[in-house]
């Protein structure tokens, strides 16, 4: 692809029906989690799922805006939806934790909000997730994503400065996709 963080390339997606899915049920929402990725783009222009743990309106997602703001949500509902500081054509690292039932969204580093869950997450073991899209095949991606990576632990508290290379697989690594 023309565009990566690392690496040779990333994952293109134009916003008009691709994404990934992944092929196993993932537990790693059990207990305290981390989701991170980054992402790429040079034009808001729809609400877009960047990832989608959701099965019939039951999950966790991370969604964007046509204004560029970044969402939090949970069984369909919009826990909260926070300035983000994204701007086109720059890579931004996006990052969700969560533990104890409290969710926090990361951009490049920095906490732009955080939210209670409803009910608790450890209720969503054994479901697939997507990656550029919403779980019933709408609100498309348009745009690069690349060092997803999904942990059974809260990588980050407080402020932090985003990796500087491709991410490494450890033993709280539940999933990582390089897209090279």
């Amino acid at each position: 692809t023309a565009e990566s963080k690392f690496g040779t390339a990333s994952l293109l997606l134009d916003g008009t029906g691709d994404f990934v899915k992944t092929d196993y049920n993932s537990t790693f929402l059990d207990e305290s989690f981390t989701v991170e990725f980054w992402i790429y783009t040079s034009n808001y222009l729809q609400d877009a799922h960047l990832w989608d743990g959701q099965v019939s309106n039951s999950g966790l997602a991370i969604a964007i805006t046509s204004l560029g703001k970044i969402r939090i949500i949970q069984d369909n509902v919009i826990l909260g939806t926070y300035n983000s500081g994204l701007g086109n054509d720059a890579w931004h690292h996006i990052a969700l934790t969560g533990s104890t039932n409290l969710l926090t969204i990361y951009v490049d580093g920095a906490s732009r909000g955080q939210a209670n869950v409803l009910g608790g997450y450890g209720s969503y073991p054994n479901q697939a997730y997507r990656i550029g899209s919403r779980h019933n095949d709408t609100q498309f991606f348009d745009g690069y994503i690349d060092e997803f990576r999904t942990s059974y632990n809260v990588r980050y508290v407080g402020t932090f400065t985003p990796p500087s290379s491709a991410l490494t697989v450890d033993a709280n690594t539940e999933a990582l996709i390089h897209f090279d």
